[in-house]
């Protein structure tokens, strides 16, 4: 019989009783392969054909380009799904309508459907050996939701690399690659040209590629791919002559100064320089996909209007006022560089870091480029996903900030940052605090910002 399951967490947890990459920190050969999802859609009649799509992948702003995409469709009239990865607190962040939450019996339905099918997809050559994991099901989740519920659009976020990856039977009407940088090389390779040759895998035959501006090693290889598909790639400076930021705690004003035609001028509710490069390429391929398509309404004051309603959870995001603390999930050289450039940009005085980074992180690379930025650095640990941060970590930053310590504990590690700023600190003068290096370090944080109010952090 099929499952009873009377909410969507209940439906989720059955689907984190399977294999769990995420939570390992390990792709197993046996589960990186395509033909998996391949099977998973068959039966269940290629439900990712019921809906356009657009399809990103990138090293860093991916969620964030999704969210922008996602939320300009939406403000132009187009229903639209968003599928992205990891989430915060709930399953649901990764399955939304635009963002929003669909009802629970949408997420039901869907899991349902599937464990009703479980032991026809056990049968399968391809799933004989090695059950579905957690990202297969979802991933498949996320197509039943976005076909049951009638989308005309889906904005799907890869999950690790492109050409291998779970999302990567989707064709869409428009891909887009945010910026590639080294990561999970034990997975995606020991080099930017293998790893951007991973990420290009998610273009396709005659389907057009935006992209941001890229290391010239990684532009070759994503033009190589595009030429021998048929697929015009264009970057972002191919369309825009400078991007200005003027940043501030409620947020970034963004100045785009485009090859041809009129300067436009809009504000994003997130903080950042890195942001703005993320609207601007988000925007450009909701353009291209209006003329793709003939969207309507894809015009500047539903694309300034949606780029400003719309908030990146957990990246650069204030969680603590008095002191102020920061949460940012910077998890390479390049990414953590600007994080703690755009933090110095906006705090006055001490500057305290709290870190922890996966095992598979670079945390040499990330340490180098931004231990000298901070008064004091305190290293800790997390749990859960993925547990990272320790040992190793504080390590390598001693030896680029003496002013290092290690706090296993990420609670008493904030209070120890606030014992550093001192009690008296309340305003931007006086300082603040930057948590970075892992989206698992910053969601355990944001789990508990809720509790917090302006005066009291915990500890």
């Amino acid at each position: 019989m099929p499952a009873q399951f009377l909410t969507a967490d209940d439906a989720f947890k059955w689907i984190e009783s399977f294999y769990n990459n995420e939570k390992i920190g390990v792709c197993d050969d046996r589960s990186y392969r395509l033909e998996r999802m391949e099977t998973l859609c068959r039966i269940f009649k290629d439900p990712q054909k019921s809906f356009r799509s657009v399809h990103i992948a990138g090293s860093k702003g991916k969620s964030t380009t999704a969210r922008y995409a996602a939320s300009i469709l939406s403000e132009c009239g187009v229903k639209t799904g968003l599928y992205t990865s990891p989430h915060l607190k709930d399953y649901r962040e990764r399955i939304t309508l635009n963002g929003c939450f669909f009802s629970d019996s949408a997420y039901i339905k869907a899991v349902k459907s599937i464990k009703a099918k479980k032991a026809a997809i056990l049968k399968t050559e391809a799933f004989a050996a090695f059950p579905p994991t957690v990202f297969e099901l979802l991933t498949l989740c996320a197509f039943l939701v976005f076909r049951d519920e009638k989308c005309d659009y889906a904005v799907i976020e890869t999950g690790l690399g492109g050409r291998l990856d779970a999302t990567n039977v989707i064709v869409p009407r428009l891909s887009i690659l945010t910026l590639i940088e080294k990561e999970h090389t034990a997975v995606l390779g020991d080099s930017l040209a293998k790893i951007a040759a991973e990420k290009g895998g998610i273009i396709k035959a005659n389907v057009p590629v935006q992209s941001v501006d890229q290391e010239e090693e990684v532009k070759a290889v994503l033009n190589q791919i595009a030429f021998e598909k048929n697929s015009e790639i264009s970057y972002l400076s191919d369309s825009i002559k400078k991007i200005e930021t003027e940043i501030s705690l409620s947020g970034t004003k963004v100045i785009v100064e485009p090859n041809f035609g009129p300067t436009e001028t809009f504000t994003l509710a997130n903080i950042g320089d890195v942001f703005a490069k993320d609207a601007v390429t988000a925007a450009l391929a909701v353009r291209q996909l209006s003329h793709l398509d003939f969207i309507e309404n894809v015009l500047p004051k539903h694309i300034h209007s949606a780029l400003l309603k719309t908030e990146v959870p957990g990246h650069f995001q204030i969680i603590g006022e008095k002191p102020l603390v920061i949460a940012d999930p910077a998890h390479t050289k390049n990414s953590a560089k600007y994080t703690a450039e755009t933090f110095k940009k906006i705090v006055k005085g001490k500057r305290i870091l709290i870190f922890a980074a996966a095992p598979d992180k670079d945390v040499e690379e990330m340490a180098n480029a931004i231990g000298k930025l901070f008064s004091s650095v305190i290293v800790t640990k997390f749990e859960g996903f993925r547990s990272g941060g320790g040992e190793r970590d504080y390590r390598i930053f001693s030896a680029v900030n003496k002013k290092t310590v290690f706090e296993p504990d990420p609670d008493k590690a904030l209070q120890s940052a606030k014992e550093i700023l001192g009690k008296k600190k309340r305003n931007l003068e006086d300082g603040g605090i930057l948590i970075t290096g892992s989206f698992y370090l910053i969601s355990r944080f944001l789990q508990e910002a809720s509790e917090w109010n302006q005066d009291s952090l915990p500890g």
